[in-house]
């Protein structure tokens, strides 16, 4: 159901806030951008995230890919290259729609702290490199965007762990993934999986019931 406009007043997408209807085109919103700009829109790019400014942010981003900060040159170690990349796609993720990952990211609302989008050093500050090799940078919350308290390095295991499309399930009190019990018990996830959610076994027999593998030999021998 469409939503008139003038309910659409005070709402805010990414940098812009909607405070009335254009009078010049009534099906366009007049919006008050961050920087302090007025930018006038139709609400659909709004809503989608292909609008998030009144073009101060791609403008931003542009001066900040122009310029390294020396962090990409071969003076700067290799942690704080990382870092730096890290950085740059975490941007293209949330702010540049035309980029792969933009649907899971930008696209559904995940944003970035405002003053890390134009200032490598205070994230850099914040997170800090990388204790080691094989980490990559992660959300803690992954329905909260890259803010400070939600952003760690983390091992493919943890982010794996963290997915949400990871299904959660409580025994004896303790809660954990598929792929966590799984390993646990000594099962493979997707026999885990199944029995849960598709053939709806009870917990205790789906953890203890052994798999039949006498039975699958015999099926591949036919």
């Amino acid at each position: 159901m469409r939503v008139p406009l003038a309910d659409r007043i005070g709402q805010r997408f990414n940098r812009l806030v909607i405070t009335k209807v254009s009078e010049q085109d009534r099906t366009k919103v007049v919006c008050q951008c961050d920087c302090g700009r007025e930018h006038v829109t139709r609400v659909n790019p709004l809503v989608r995230g292909r609008t998030k400014s009144c073009g101060c942010l791609n403008k931003e981003l542009t001066a900040e890919r122009s310029r390294s900060h020396g962090y990409t040159s071969a003076s700067q170690t290799p942690e704080i290259t990382k870092v730096y990349r890290a950085w740059m796609h975490m941007k293209d993720r949330c702010l540049r729609p035309n980029t792969k990952k933009f649907k899971n990211h930008g696209g559904r609302g995940i944003t970035i702290h405002g003053p890390w989008v134009v200032n490598f050093e205070l994230f850099l500050k914040h997170v800090g490199v990388p204790e080691h090799t094989g980490l990559s940078l992660d959300r803690v919350d992954n329905e909260l965007g890259y803010v400070p308290g939600n952003v760690r390095w983390a091992t493919t295991q943890e982010q794996n762990n963290n997915k949400r499309t990871c299904r959660y399930v409580t025994y004896e009190g303790v809660t954990k993934n598929i792929t966590q019990w799984a390993h646990e018990k000594g099962l493979n996830p997707r026999t885990l999986r199944a029995r849960l959610f598709e053939l709806g076994m009870p917990i205790d027999k789906a953890f203890t019931t052994r798999p039949n593998y006498s039975n699958r030999v015999a099926k591949d021998l036919k």
